[in-house]
């Protein structure tokens, strides 16, 4: 009987260790999470979009992106999908409608309208100098703005002064027309959330707007500017 304890208990814990583990990791940052830190992470967020912004409710959920399957346990690589209630910002209001035809300035003391550029699809990336996320993607924007260059418009928008822009840019170089003290035009269409960006077609209608320029959303972006360019 005494070894058929033992056997009884060797086979449980073998079945226990066997068993497979969910681990959750972040694509963005690649922070890796138990389901229980997964849920203090959500709290936790919430509660900072909560100091910042009391007036908007905002709620996250986890999109799996990616599954691992291993010998003793499957990675989940997911991303936060956030919605938001309440004091929403206006620039949704024009997804499929054009974009707000502001005089804009730019770094170089140039006027520009958004209308001055259409025939192509328009990039438009929404920042501010002392916004890191925003400052932490500008490579990534590069990138996207090499290989289009000769067939889309990169336009930058900030509410930041030229002296601003400029001091920031010898440090963070961004391939972009810049358009600057645009504080006006920002207030307006309410931009609260950073980093965003919009994608206008070659009308000028907003086609896709991106609140945090995650992988998925960069992909996505990127098919939008395919699929544009392909059309007649």
């Amino acid at each position: 009987m005494r070894y058929l304890i033992l056997l009884l208990l060797f086979n449980s814990s073998f079945i226990a260790i066997a068993q497979s583990i969910t681990i959750y990791q972040e694509a963005e940052t690649g922070k890796y999470y138990r389901s229980n830190q997964l849920e203090e992470a959500n709290e936790s967020k919430v509660k900072t979009y909560k100091m910042v912004f009391p007036n908007m409710t905002v709620t996250f959920a986890v999109q799996i992106i990616e599954e691992i399957n291993r010998n003793d346990s499957t990675i989940k690589v997911f991303e936060w999908v956030k919605t938001t209630e309440g004091n929403l910002e206006k620039i949704f209001d024009y997804k499929g409608k054009e974009f707000p035809d502001y005089k804009f300035e730019t770094l170089e003391n140039e006027s520009l309208r958004i209308s001055d550029l259409k025939g192509k699809p328009i990039f438009v990336d929404l920042w501010f100098t002392s916004c890191r996320p925003c400052i932490a993607k500008f490579p990534e924007l590069n990138t996207i703005a090499k290989k289009y260059k000769d067939e889309v418009h990169f336009v930058a928008i900030t509410f930041n002064t030229s002296k601003e822009v400029e001091k920031l840019l010898k440090k963070h170089p961004l391939d972009f027309i810049h358009v600057v003290d645009a504080k006006p035009f920002l207030k307006e269409i309410g931009q609260q959330l950073y980093p965003k960006n919009v994608l206008l077609d070659k009308s000028g209608r907003v086609v896709f707007i991106s609140d945090s320029f995650t992988p998925l959303e960069k992909k996505e972006m990127q098919d939008v500017i395919e699929e544009i360019l392909g059309s007649k």
